[in-house]
């Protein structure tokens, strides 16, 4: 097993902010039908405009589950204009229209990139990323 297997693996195991987040906050959730996976994304901006709190409920394959882990480590302290950038460049990236390389500036997040090579589970991994353009949308409601 490679060191991006078993990255995958302890974030699928040992998820990182998993759980619900208590209280008013914003919220999104996403789905995918084929496969089954869901995820919900739960933050807290503070008076900066940044997250200052986030955490996700995931019910999904380990895909899924290990991308919303890494995506809450590196969305929680930005702000909220950082973390709109990093969104659409993550599914960017993971659509082609970047190179993969470029998964290298998200750390952990780049062991990830092996599912490029398996186009059917490129949802698995941004179905998070839908949930939290979505969480931070209700900001844009209010």
């Amino acid at each position: 097993m490679d060191i991006y297997q078993k990255l995958i693996l302890e974030h699928f195991k040992n998820p990182r902010n998993f759980g619900e987040l208590p209280g008013e906050r914003r919220s999104g959730e996403c789905n995918n039908p084929v496969c089954g996976d869901e995820v919900k994304v739960m933050l807290r901006v503070d008076a900066q405009n940044r997250v200052g709190e986030i955490r996700f409920t995931a019910r999904g394959c380990a895909l899924s589950i290990a991308s919303a882990s890494m995506m809450t480590e590196l969305a929680k302290g930005k702000s909220l204009e950082a973390v709109q950038k990093m969104i659409a460049h993550v599914n960017g990236v993971l659509r082609g229209e970047f190179p993969p390389k470029e998964l290298e500036r998200y750390g952990e997040f780049s062991a990830l990139r092996g599912v490029l090579e398996h186009p059917v589970r490129i949802k698995c991994v941004l179905l998070c990323w839908q949930a939290l353009e979505e969480a931070i949308g209700q900001g844009d409601e209010e």
